[in-house]
């Protein structure tokens, strides 16, 4: 529904909204969100990380939803859910078009 509305900003000048709750989150949860919604209800595989940073890795993401705010609008998905929902579509899209 966010995206809908937003499609009403459309123009030359378009601009450029991040679309998330503000939330920061763990790349590691993430992962782990993504890594269970790819499994689809077996067991995943374990997530295991180096444990070594490189320059520019981020701990966490989080969108600046200041402009997004600023219509009036925000996002009442949690990100887990939100995965899920992008994995499922993900799936139906691949074998679409396998």
């Amino acid at each position: 529904a966010v995206l809908a509305r937003l499609g009403t900003q459309a123009g030359a000048d378009v601009p450029t909204f991040n679309v998330g709750r503000g939330v920061a989150t763990s790349v590691r949860e993430i992962a782990g969100h993504l890594v269970d919604a790819w499994a689809g209800g077996m067991v995943p595989a374990a997530l295991e990380f180096s444990g070594r940073s490189r320059p520019g890795d981020p701990y966490s993401l989080v969108a600046d939803v200041r402009a997004l705010n600023a219509l009036g609008l925000a996002c009442a998905r949690d990100v887990d859910a939100g995965i899920a929902q992008y994995t499922a579509w993900f799936r139906q899209f691949r074998e679409a078009h396998s």
